[in-house]
């Protein structure tokens, strides 16, 4: 189902060849299901910037909680479908494991492991904020670093109790949007 979104419509011969059946809608209507859904998302990042989140998201945070939201709505398993998989361990093909997959949630503070450690002093950690797992086997996740601003992806790290300094950090790096 589809709005008529253009891109969508650049690709229905595409789709059909895969066996996707392609049904769209008129100018102005809407589909009710994808309706629902974008809903369901959008309260899902409500709740985390109002209830969940100590500090204030930037644009480029708002996003990726949109990203966590949407990707753990693809671990819950369907009610429509038999066997109750989820959408997430049919299009993989694996099963959900707790301890890669949940192990830590969108606006933990962690300390990561710098991935290239030396024996001089300097630290072996860096400060960062859970933004997104990739959902790779090994349990990566991306993480915004406080040190530089940026996104990166770390595999070992330890989720601590969020310092009054970091939320003062995040609100800041908000305000300056």
């Amino acid at each position: 189902m589809s709005d008529g979104e253009g891109s969508i419509g650049a690709m229905i011969d595409d789709l059909r060849l895969l066996g996707v059946e392609i049904d769209i809608s008129g100018a102005g209507g809407h589909v009710s299901r994808v309706e629902r859904r974008i809903q369901v998302i959008k309260e899902r990042v409500r709740a985390h910037m109002s209830h969940h989140l100590p500090f204030t998201l930037t644009n480029l945070g708002i996003t990726m909680c949109a990203m966590y939201c949407v990707s753990r709505l693809n671990y819950q398993p369907s009610g429509t479908r038999v066997g109750g998989e989820s959408s997430r361990s049919l299009f993989l093909g694996r099963t959900t494991n707790g301890g890669r997959d949940f192990r830590c949630a969108f606006g933990d503070y962690v300390q990561c492991t710098v991935p290239n450690t030396s024996n001089n002093m300097t630290s072996r950690t860096e400060d960062c904020v859970v933004m997104l797992p990739t959902g790779n086997r090994t349990g990566s996740v991306k993480m915004l670093s406080l040190a530089t601003g940026r996104i990166v992806t770390r595999d070992n790290f330890k989720v601590l109790p969020m310092p009054l300094s970091v939320i003062a950090t995040l609100n800041n790096m908000a305000i300056k949007e």
